[in-house]
């Protein structure tokens, strides 16, 4: 039996020797392959922008956007005289961007928890190392927030990550005591940041028949940037320096198609827009051109019209990649998310067709139509009949006035059947909604039902449905949480100083005290409702007070800090700055003046030896 055993491994061994995987070297054979490389990600890129996925991507913007800006897509098929719209859909887009937005307001964004055998001090430092990130690099103010803004419009945003690395000078205002004025001078600045930006929804692209991007081959966007952006990148190693001499020649001449040439579209048509703007498709994947088919490895490929100015090996620990999609709600057919507010579009539209009807039917029944002789009584006479005192000339032949001239007024149709289906089109708004109007009679759409136990009910799958969601949404943003750490582990210098608080001095860390796996979680603000939770815990609290007075209780030494700390941010306190802080007995990283290093307002990172110490390029970068 032992015998087979070896003879079976044997035969996999030598069966495998002879399968090996026909793989080429892209980064080193670049210039002969550089032309069907490109072709490939042209055909991927302009099959992207082809298929039904980006044709129902642009479909779903226009009409979501046609909502928000108060456009029912009937007036686009029935022209009522009325012109009525009602913000059915708007009005969920502005709950579900408060309430967002209301989940995101504790003072640190992401929480860490450490896996393994990872010590629980590195992943309190890791954590106050990537909220300071946060902080530094603006992440609620310019990604999120207008991240939360874009997903309660269309449902899913997307953001791109990335690792920036400047050391440099930059003028500053200083004080100089010695004179008592002011100077300007270069002062040397340094940080190391991860970066998260978002993209507008068109310009990002995938596999369109993958509906996970995680599991996509190729995921990418495009960029415009100015031609002195390009400029800087001629000195980049990583970037192929030709081939960017080669675009900024093209750019310079306006010989360089744009966005609209994919797209369909006539976006950035003008000669004089392209001299001095280009478009980079910036893309992520496998790049399977023939006699590479088996190849499993990702590049960064960056191309501006048909030329390639970039190509390298995706390097970053982990395998992740730099684009993540937060959705709301998942679709299971696209990569595209959904939001709450798209199941309300056709209410609003089938709303906007029963009143529209319902007020042009009463608009025409109090018109009067004026019938008369037009051969004895002149159009002109009775359009200038204030000018001339009330007189109108008639050639009357001996006719009687009233032959003449007669008026008709049309009755009014009954539209009472449409009332129950008004009715019942406004209870489904209710229905499907997290947040129930219960104050709303029932003949106005309301729930027939307002009991009490059937208000908790509601009220209760409302909350169901609000968790649901957030949770959803939670997950995108843990991701973008995830890979922003893996780069800082990845990327910062072996010691670095960052300052926790505005009080306190820095602290150096070392790079090894923040290494480690981590779950990643969000420090929510609202996983209920606010008012309701914050009763809770003060509840809870109230109850400890009252059996803390137990001898056996005191003895166990429960710290109820956190959940001190908890109440206090339900509150809207700052807990940071009137509580102790749980990390100061970490195991000590060392201390030292403030004045040693200057820090970055905000948390910055800022390398040792600024001044001297040069970072190497790093892939994925830059843009």
């Amino acid at each position: 039996m032992h015998r087979l055993v070896v003879f079976i491994i044997m035969s996999i061994i030598n069966d495998g020797d002879m399968s090996e995987k026909h793989v080429i070297d892209l980064v080193r054979e670049f210039e002969t392959h550089e032309s069907s490389i490109g072709k490939y990600w042209k055909a991927r890129i302009s099959g992207y922008f082809g298929s039904n996925c980006y044709k129902a991507l642009d479909k779903k913007i226009k009409t979501m956007e046609d909502c928000s800006d108060l456009i029912p897509a009937v007036s686009r098929y029935n022209e009522w005289q009325s012109g009525v719209s009602f913000p059915i859909v708007k009005e969920r887009m502005l709950l579900r961007r408060a309430i967002i937005s209301a989940n995101y307001r504790a003072p640190e964004i992401f929480s860490l928890s450490p896996i393994g055998g990872t010590p629980y001090e590195n992943s309190a430092r890791a954590q106050m190392v990537i909220n300071l990130n946060m902080t530094h690099t603006r992440f609620r103010e310019l990604t999120l927030k207008p991240g939360i803004n874009t997903a309660s419009k269309f449902g899913f945003f997307v953001v791109y990550s990335y690792w920036k690395s400047h050391e440099g000078d930059e003028l500053r205002t200083i004080y100089n005591p010695d004179t008592g004025l002011y100077d300007r001078k270069r002062v040397p600045v340094g940080y190391e940041n991860a970066y998260n930006c978002q993209i507008k929804p068109r310009d990002y692209f995938q596999n369109p028949e993958v509906a996970n991007p995680e599991d996509s081959d190729f995921q990418g966007h495009i960029r415009r940037v100015h031609i002195s952006e390009l400029v800087v990148l001629l000195n980049d190693p990583v970037y192929i320096r030709e081939n960017v001499q080669k675009v900024l020649e093209q750019a310079r001449n306006g010989q360089i198609k744009g966005i609209a040439s994919e797209r369909g579209g006539d976006n950035y048509s003008e000669y004089d827009e392209r001299r001095y703007c280009v478009d980079i498709y910036r893309i992520e994947g496998k790049i399977n051109i023939k006699g590479n088919e088996e190849d499993g490895e990702n590049y960064v490929t960056e191309m501006v019209g048909d030329t390639i100015i970039r190509l390298s090996r995706e390097d970053y620990d982990r395998g992740i990649r730099s684009y993540t999609v937060v959705c709301i709600d998942k679709s299971s057919k696209y990569w595209f998310g959904v939001t709450d507010a798209e199941y309300v579009v056709t209410h609003e539209n089938y709303l906007n067709t029963l009143m529209g009807m319902n007020l042009d039917n009463a608009m025409r029944s109090i018109q009067n139509y004026i019938f008369y002789d037009k051969k004895s009584i002149s159009q002109n006479d009775l359009q200038n009949i204030y000018r001339n005192g009330g007189l109108v000339a008639v050639d009357a032949n001996n006719i009687p006035i009233t032959q003449l001239v007669s008026s008709f007024q049309p009755g009014r149709i009954d539209l009472t059947p449409t009332h129950l289906a008004l009715n019942q089109v406004q209870q489904s708004i209710q229905q499907i909604g997290t947040k129930v109007d219960l104050s709303r009679k029932s003949e106005d759409g309301g729930l027939s039902n307002k009991t009490a136990t059937a208000a908790n009910i509601i009220a209760g799958q409302g909350d169901m449905l609000e968790s649901d969601l957030l949770e959803n949404f939670d997950f995108g943003v843990c991701r973008i949480g995830y890979i922003d750490i893996v780069m800082l582990q990845q990327f910062l210098p072996d010691l670095f100083y960052v300052r926790a608080k505005p009080r306190e001095v820095e602290q150096r860390l070392n790079k090894y005290e923040i290494l480690g796996d981590f779950d990643v979680d969000i420090q929510s603000t609202l996983q209920k409702n606010r008012s309701g939770e914050l009763l809770r815990l003060q509840n809870v609290l109230t109850w400890w007070l009252n059996v803390s007075s137990n001898p056996q209780l005191q003895q166990s030494n429960i710290n109820i800090l956190p959940l001190l700390k908890e109440i206090w941010n339900k509150a809207d306190v700052p807990s940071d700055e009137i509580m102790p802080d749980e990390q100061v007995q970490l195991g000590a990283p060392g201390m030292i003046p403030s004045n040693k290093i200057p820090a970055m307002q905000g948390g910055g990172m800022v390398p040792v030896n600024m001044q001297t110490q040069m970072q190497s390029s790093i892939p994925g970068g830059g843009l």
